[in-house]
């Protein structure tokens, strides 16, 4: 029953271009095509959706900003700082001999993270 209508539609040679020409070239079939994705309920709660995500990934970056900052920072109140600042023979000093490295590691990777979770921003955004 099929076989013919399958054994017609492999023989032609119908590109996508030659079977969108009809509908593309048509105005009023277009317009009504870009209402019809406009007005969709799934794309407008997908827009949604990916709003919210973006700011809450906005919100990541933003909290892991100042996290970095306070971790290895340059001004005084960064761990970094007042532990630079120590004096000798006290508990700061101890850490700092200790430490330094391992805080300047987590502040690295932090930034690493923050830069990974921009480009998944500006890649949503397109």
């Amino acid at each position: 029953m099929f076989d013919k209508k399958f054994k017609k539609i492999l023989t032609e040679d119908i590109t996508d271009s030659d079977a969108a020409a009809g509908v593309m070239d048509n105005p009023d079939t277009m317009g009504q095509l870009q209402q019809d994705v406009q007005a969709s309920p799934a794309i407008a709660h997908h827009h949604q959706v990916l709003t919210q995500h973006q700011n809450q990934v906005r919100n990541w970056i933003n909290q892991l900003e100042a996290f970095v900052t306070y971790l290895n920072g340059l001004d005084g109140d960064s761990i970094q700082a007042t532990l630079n600042n120590a004096d000798c023979d006290t508990l700061l000093s101890d850490i700092a001999r200790g430490e330094t490295k391992k805080i300047s590691r987590a502040a690295q990777d932090l930034s690493r993270l923050v830069e990974s979770l921009k480009g998944y921003l500006l890649s949503a955004e397109d």
